[in-house]
């Protein structure tokens, strides 16, 4: 019968067969405090992007209201503008907690943004747009030949939320032809 190693004689296994040759404690140690430090440096930062992306999931498309005074940026546009992969890629690469809220018909009809957005937080909204053609052509892959994709219905849609962002004074930034990561960049760089 083959014996084992004893376990203060457990090394590397390498190939068929195993090292036994006695790994040194103090080794060990200096390892795993060199993995430890470097686990530091990285936490804070791995953190706070994971608070980030937490804080998008839970306001993403208008899905909360609450401790929207806690973001560093709130997207609005209507559906399909590229908000919520937008406000992801902010979170992710830029560690920002970004919110993101669909204008809809009822906002179009009561004429007015949602009180939320405007609370204490009118300086961190920034409206998404596009074109008409592209908008229809998005919906269309989702919902093809539906009133929500018709290209009435989208230039409709985008009138009233560009109309509406005027008159809050709230810029709007096109995201026709452009990458989400672009409009990331130009979003942290404020030419909006």
């Amino acid at each position: 019968m083959e014996k084992f190693p004893e376990v203060s004689e457990v090394g590397v296994v390498r190939g068929p067969q195993v090292d036994t040759t006695p790994v040194r404690e103090n080794s060990v140690k200096r390892a795993h405090c060199r993995c430890h430090e470097a686990m530091q440096q990285f936490a804070p930062s791995h953190t706070h992007h994971r608070e980030c992306i937490h804080f998008w999931s839970v306001h993403d498309d208008g899905q909360s209201e609450h401790d929207l005074d806690q973001s560093d940026l709130i997207l609005v546009g209507v559906s399909r503008s590229g908000k919520t992969s937008t406000a992801l890629y902010l979170a992710t690469h830029y560690g920002l907690r970004v919110a993101n809220y669909p204008l809809t018909p009822e906002d179009f009809e009561r004429r007015r943004l949602p009180r939320p957005l405007l609370a204490q937080n009118a300086a961190r909204v920034t409206g998404l747009t596009t074109t008409p053609e592209r908008l229809s052509a998005i919906r269309g892959q989702h919902h093809p030949g539906s009133w929500y994709a018709a290209i009435d219905n989208c230039r409709m849609e985008i009138d009233s939320a560009e109309a509406m962002l005027r008159r809050y004074g709230i810029g709007c930034l096109s995201t026709v032809d452009r990458s989400v990561k672009d409009i990331a960049r130009l979003l942290v760089q404020g030419k909006n």
